[in-house]
This record gives C-alpha cells, sequence and structure tokens, in this order.
C-alpha cells in the first residue's frame, strides 16, 4: 500500500474551500478510483450518488449544481509529509 494525498476544491457560489485527504491504495489508479467514490458521496442530499457525475469524471455537483467539487490533483506523499503539509496550512504564524 502506498499513500496518496487528493487535493479538491468544493465551489459553492460565493466561497471556495480547499480539501486535503490522505487515503491508502495499492497504485495511483486505485487511489483516482477510491478519491471519486469519496467525493462523489461529499453531500447526503438524498440523491443517489451517481446523480453527482458530470461530464467530468473529477467533478461533482451537489443540490441542483449549487455546489460543485473538483478533484484537483492526487500525488504519493508519506505520513510525515503529508502531517507536515496539514500543520502549515491550518496554522497562524510560524509553528515549524
Amino acid at each position: 500500500m502506498r499513500l496518496y494525498e487528493v487535493q479538491a476544491t468544493e465551489y459553492n457560489g460565493e466561497q471556495e474551500y480547499s480539501q486535503s485527504k490522505l487515503l491508502a491504495a495499492e497504485n495511483i489508479d486505485r487511489a483516482w478510483q477510491i478519491a471519486r467514490d469519496y467525493f462523489r458521496q461529499w453531500y447526503d442530499d438524498g440523491d443517489e450518488p451517481e446523480e453527482h457525475n458530470t461530464d467530468n469524471p473529477d467533478e461533482f455537483e451537489f443540490l441542483n449544481g449549487c455546489i460543485r467539487l473538483r478533484i484537483n490533483s492526487i500525488t504519493e506523499t508519506t505520513l510525515e509529509r503529508w502531517k507536515q503539509q496539514q500543520v502549515l496550512l491550518h496554522s497562524i504564524g510560524n509553528c515549524q
């Protein structure tokens, strides 16, 4: 198993929210499949997960298109590197 970081962006019409998720997969193709399955169910809006699909396999729509979520990238990482990035991303000031 390898570790992968998934970078995604949620768009709600007024703001954008970046998401970083860590997942384990056998290879990069399996990592993309896991990420797509996960984000396809990002909101429980009562629709079937397949109804969130768009023409882009890496983009999903929720609440009749009011919210979109796009997978931007998936990269192989280590647990230590991912934790360091999370601390930097969520810290105020210099917390290295």
